[in-house]
């Protein structure tokens, strides 16, 4: 388990990315750190800022420590998002009602 709170499933840990399996040992969610090259609509995830990834979409639910876009399916830790110029920590793509 990748922590105390993820009780559902196995996560398999690699050096730029998790895999997170459900109880069914099926993939419902990746997450990538900073040296994984992720693009979206020909923007590299990790040289965008904060700000220019959030403009890719059009609803997201922000907190505390990044956004959540459950149209899409994508997620972004970003704890230092409220400083001037910030970059994601880690980006994660999820399956529909990953986080229900």
């Amino acid at each position: 388990m990748r922590n105390s709170y993820d009780n559902t499933g196995e996560t398999e840990e690699y050096k730029d990315f998790f895999v997170c399996y459900d109880e069914d040992e099926r993939c419902e969610a990746i997450e990538f750190f900073e040296l994984a090259d992720i693009i979206l609509n020909r923007k590299a995830i990790f040289t965008g800022t904060y700000d220019e990834i959030c403009g890719l979409f059009d609803d997201i639910e922000e907190d505390n420590t990044g956004f959540t876009e459950y149209k899409y399916g994508i997620g972004v830790y970003a704890p230092d998002k409220d400083e001037t110029v910030c970059y994601p920590e880690s980006v994660i793509v999820f399956k529909k009602g990953y986080y229900d």
